[in-house]
């Protein structure tokens, strides 16, 4: 080879030479440095790609581990796999702490409203810290700072679990564990025992438990979430950004597509492994029946798995480069296609300098960006109205459709990973197959189609509501706040007897057998069980008097809701796919709108308004929509009322799903304005040539 058409020659280890007898160290050698040589300057991409030395920047590694052989990994396909498999494994840590929640408030008993607000301190410091950790973070290797909020979530994982080690499974479940070690095949006694709790005793008043102080366990899950929100906060604003940074502007939406797509698994992993884990006795070495109402799930064991998945993903993220050795050819070809002025530009960008007062400058700039700041406004609506789905959709069903807690978590969890992955997934490939043709007005208009369905769809709910639920639930209100009824059982000290549904022979359901007035209880051979000598039960025997005590069977009067269930479900799919298709088109919009300085800080300052206004408080707006429609509820030793157990079906549905849909509707109002201001936005820019160099390295390299 000829030296004076060389790229580097090296002197040692660390150290080469340009043609210009320029030194670079390759441990501290920077982008910039290697890109002004003259010598890279008059080649092809390809030949860039081989031609650059490994400088710190684009170094694939780190400390000890790295090497030509691990550079074959500064590729954004890599990356694309490591970031999205991270994704997956925190939306899933999410995910399980919310398929464990009520399972934690059992076991620890957390009140409700305090379950609620450690479930939002994630957002609360997300809110606090992801402004600033992603204007100052933009500068640096983003992987590695990803990595480490990473490691901070990683830490706030292992501090939920803490309070297990800490506490251990608790008295009752120790007590559970001795009662069924003994068991033999006596099942039909200890069945029997169960169900004396239930009936009425003029003899034997349930008595109330005094909650436990857990004051320490509280502020332990407090501190585990909120640091969630801190690693959630890095992992997001930057990841994006970094795929952005690191592709070109036509294939960026479909890279970003598939994270957000491998992201959107991760939901119902995490809650297929919170149902897995939840089917051992919080003792696994005991064999307690799931259908005792003690019984308490091994909440801690998934936190121990996903502990291990995301210290593995976190330390391979630790490895990729400040920047991959593609987009710093990309910068030296622009260099001697544009004399310099796409490179200094981009300098400008890496090196950009960070302080206070340009920090408030960048925010300022951002919030008088008027396409971005209403393009945000319409997300902030859109969550708002989302989030409750996202969050409550399980016990929606549940209670609406009169469904088993199981089915309504595998419901949502189908809907999620197949309608809500896929309709993001085909918006990005949709978006970068017609990079030609889509202009920024295509996006807003497809948001504008997503809010009016979605709007639509919502009001919707409504109608597909099961009005046979409903009428079983307003009877059995009525049973239990008639005078007459309350005279029939006022003997029987039901205030602490837990919701157990009994269905009468007149048809009739009931909250429990204490509250149908049922003396006794019949456990058949076959394991079946009836109630009897139910005092406010009016017996249907041709043999009995008028007016005598009636019978009643486990379990609440049968209604059908399958049709209403299966038109709600349809809806949902639909909205689902739209909802998330809009993803796409919503990000594009916020990074195009702005500088490339911007960027990141913009995705930041997003973030944050959004946590602001929509993830904070919708939860808690529609939690207590939620509350205030509860007709039932337990009481405890203090008078106070604790878990509810019956809601008013029918009011619920009509103020959760109009809430939604305003707040959605409003969104659709700041889309139409949007569409009005984004006539100059380019998504795709004036691309060069360069693309189709790059697109053809790139699928080369594939």
């Amino acid at each position: 080879m000829d030296n004076n058409n060389s790229v580097c020659s090296p002197e040692n280890n660390n150290t080469f030479k340009n043609n210009n007898n320029m030194k670079f160290n390759l441990a501290t050698s920077t982008t910039r440095e290697i890109i002004n040589s003259p010598s890279l300057l008059n080649h092809n991409i390809d030949d860039i790609i081989k031609k650059l030395p490994i400088t710190s920047d684009i170094k694939f590694g780190l400390w000890i581990i790295h090497g030509k052989k691990l550079q074959k990994f500064a590729k954004i396909q890599w990356y694309v796999v490591v970031y999205g498999f991270l994704s997956l494994v925190f939306s899933a840590s999410l995910a399980y702490y919310t398929g464990t929640i009520t399972t934690i408030e059992k076991r620890f008993q957390i009140p409700s409203i305090i379950i609620s607000f450690i479930g939002v301190s994630n957002n609360i410091s997300q809110l606090l810290v992801s402004c600033v950790l992603s204007y100052y973070c933009t500068n640096g290797n983003r992987p590695r700072w990803m990595a480490i909020g990473i490691y901070i979530h990683l830490f706030g994982c292992l501090l939920a679990l803490l309070p297990h080690l800490l506490y251990g499974p608790g008295d009752e479940a120790v007590e559970l564990s001795k009662e069924y070690s003994d068991l033999s095949s006596n099942t039909k006694n200890i069945k029997y025992q169960v169900m004396q709790k239930f009936i009425c005793l003029d003899n034997n008043t349930t008595k109330c438990h005094e909650l436990n102080d857990n004051t320490t366990s509280k502020i332990i899950f407090f501190i585990a979430k909120f640091l969630s929100g801190i690693g959630g906060s890095l992992l997001f604003t930057l990841g994006v950004s970094y795929i952005d940074d690191n592709v070109s502007k036509i294939d960026a939406p479909k890279y970003a597509s598939i994270t957000y797509f491998i992201r959107l698994l991760g939901p119902g992993i995490g809650y297929c492994l919170s149902s897995f884990t939840l089917k051992f006795f919080i003792i696994p070495a005991y064999n307690v029946p799931t259908e005792d109402p003690r019984f308490v799930g091994a909440w801690w064991m998934g936190w121990i798995i996903l502990s291990i998945l995301l210290l593995i993903s976190a330390s391979i993220m630790l490895l990729f480069p400040k920047e991959l050795p593609l987009t710093v050819a990309r910068r030296i070809l622009s260099k001697q296609k544009y004399n310099n002025t796409t490179l200094n530009n981009n300098n400008t960008t890496t090196n950009k300098s960070t302080s206070f007062n340009d920090m408030l400058k960048t925010f300022k700039r951002l919030l008088k960006n008027k396409t971005l700041m209403f393009n945000n406004a319409a997300t902030i609506c859109y969550l708002f109205g989302f989030s409750s789905y996202a969050m409550f959709m399980p016990k929606y069903i549940e209670v609406q459709y009169k469904q088993t807690a199981s089915t309504s978590a595998l419901i949502t969890g189908i809907i999620y990973l197949t309608f809500c992955s896929s309709g993001l997934l085909t918006a990005g490939f949709i978006i970068s197959k017609y990079e030609k043709i889509i202009k920024a007005r295509h996006l807003t208009t497809w948001n504008i189609i997503v809010s009016s369905t979605s709007t639509i769809c919502m009001l919707m709910y409504i109608v597909v509501g099961c009005t046979d639920n409903d009428k079983q639930i307003i009877n059995m209100h009525n049973n239990n706040n008639n005078n007459d009824m309350l005279n029939c059982n006022k003997l029987c000290n039901c205030d602490y007897v837990s919701y157990n549904p009994i269905c009468s022979e007149e048809g009739r359901t009931y909250v429990s057998a204490c509250h149908a007035g049922c003396q006794n209880v019949t456990i058949n051979d076959n394991g079946s069980i009836k109630y009897s000598e139910c005092s406010c039960v009016l017996s249907k025997n041709i043999n009995n008097k008028i007016g005598s005590k009636g019978t009643a069977e486990p379990g609440s009067c049968q209604v059908d809701c399958f049709l209403k269930l299966c038109l709600f479900i349809c809806i949902l799919s639909i909205v689902s796919f739209m909802a998330t298709s809009g993803m796409a088109t919503n990000f594009l919009i916020s990074i195009r709108s702005i500088d490339e300085i911007d960027k990141t800080a913009a995705l930041g300052l997003g973030l944050t308004i959004t946590t602001l206004f929509a993830m904070i408080p919708s939860p808690l707006v529609f939690g207590y929509i939620i509350q205030i429609n509860c007709i039932f509820s337990g009481k405890t030793c203090t008078g106070s009322s604790n878990n509810c157990w019956l809601y008013d079906t029918e009011k619920l549905r009509y103020m959760f799903n109009l809430t939604a849909a305003g707040a959605v509707a409003i969104g659709l109002c700041f889309d139409i304005t949007t569409w009005h201001l984004v006539k100059h936005v380019k998504i795709f820019g004036d691309e060069s040539s360069t693309c189709d160099s790059e697109k053809t390295i790139e699928e080369e390299e594939r």
